[in-house]
């Protein structure tokens, strides 16, 4: 695969003003629902719908990094979207940047 082939395409989704710390943003980005959230001015992307029930991730509690669905209390690490509670769940992760006060996601 050629360098150009994998490089990620990046599209702004919100600017950083839009977020506050532990609270999740809904966005659609190529058609697909993602949970954008900032901890500790820090970004992270995740599949916005809960794979357990379809419960909607960006609408769940966070603390220490870890998202709790709303819907049934499962729990997903943001960084990485690996389930705390069942290892057979998984949130999608996806890269964020941050450019000036526009934040970007690659899917």
């Amino acid at each position: 695969m050629s360098e150009a082939a994998s490089e990620k395409v990046f599209k702004r989704v919100a600017a950083v003003s839009d977020f506050t710390d532990g609270v999740g943003k809904r966005v659609v980005v190529d058609g697909k629902p993602v949970a954008i959230f900032r901890v500790a001015g820090t970004f992270e992307a995740v599949t916005a719908v809960c794979p357990h029930a379809g419960g909607p991730i960006d609408e769940g509690d966070v603390e220490d990094g870890v998202v709790t669905c709303p819907w049934h209390g499962m729990q997903y690490h943001l960084d990485s979207g690996e389930c705390l509670d069942d290892p057979g769940f998984k949130l999608a992760h996806y890269t964020v940047k941050v450019e000036g006060d526009d934040v970007l996601v690659a899917l």
